[in-house]
C-alpha cells in the first residue's frame, strides 16, 4: 500500500477516535455537573437538618454566626467538614448561614425562613444576611441556592429577583421568603 492510501485509512480512523473521545468527555462533564448540583443541594438539606438537631440539643437556640459550622460539626456526628465544601465543578461556591437568626428560638422559626444559602466567595463559618446573598449572587446562567427552615431548596434568578423550588418548580419572589426574626 502506498503512503497516501494508508493516510486515507489512518487519518479518518484517528479523527473518528478523537471526536468520539471528545464526545465522551463532554457527556461526562455534563453528568458530573449534574451530580455536583445534586450533591450541593443534598448537603444544603443535610446541614439544615443538622442545624435543627443542634437546636434541640441546645435549648432551641440557633447557632452563633461567627462559628456556626464548627458548632454543627461538634454536635452532629453525621456532618463532616467536607459537607460544607461544594464539589470541584463549583469551587467558588460556599455555604453561608443566615446571621439574622443567630440566637433565635428555633421553636419560633417560620417554615419559609431562609437558614442557609450557597453563593460565591464562601469560606469556613461564612455567614451573612439577605444583602450578602444578593451581593454575592452571580448573574447570568449560574445560580445561587438557598434553603428554608422546612428544607425547601430554591435557586435564585438575579434578573427576575425570583426563586424557584428545586422540588416542585414553583416560583416566588425573593422578598416572599423570611430573612430575619419575626417581630411579635
Amino acid at each position: 500500500m502506498s503512503k497516501s492510501k494508508i493516510e486515507l485509512i489512518v487519518v479518518p480512523v484517528v479523527l473518528f477516535f478523537v471526536i468520539g473521545q471528545f464526545v465522551v468527555f463532554v457527556a461526562r462533564s455534563y453528568r458530573y455537573e449534574g451530580l455536583s448540583y445534586r450533591y450541593m443541594l443534598n448537603n444544603l438539606r443535610r446541614i439544615n437538618i443538622a442545624i435543627k438537631d443542634y437546636t434541640i440539643e441546645v435549648s432551641s437556640q440557633m447557632p452563633a454566626a461567627k462559628d456556626w459550622a464548627d458548632q454543627i460539626i461538634a454536635s452532629q456526628s453525621s456532618i463532616l467538614k467536607g459537607d460544607f465544601i461544594t464539589p470541584s465543578a463549583n469551587p467558588e461556591y460556599g455555604i453561608f448561614y443566615n446571621a439574622s437568626f443567630e440566637g433565635c428560638d428555633s421553636l419560633e422559626m417560620d417554615a419559609n425562613s431562609v437558614i442557609l444559602f450557597a453563593c460565591c466567595e464562601g469560606r469556613w463559618n461564612a455567614s451573612g444576611t439577605k444583602e450578602t446573598f444578593l451581593r454575592l449572587s452571580p448573574t447570568g446562567k449560574r445560580s445561587s441556592y438557598l434553603v428554608t427552615w422546612n428544607s425547601d431548596v430554591y435557586s435564585y434568578d438575579s434578573e427576575t429577583k425570583t426563586v424557584t423550588s428545586s422540588s416542585d418548580g414553583t416560583e416566588i419572589k425573593i422578598d416572599d421568603l423570611i430573612w430575619g426574626k419575626l417581630e411579635n
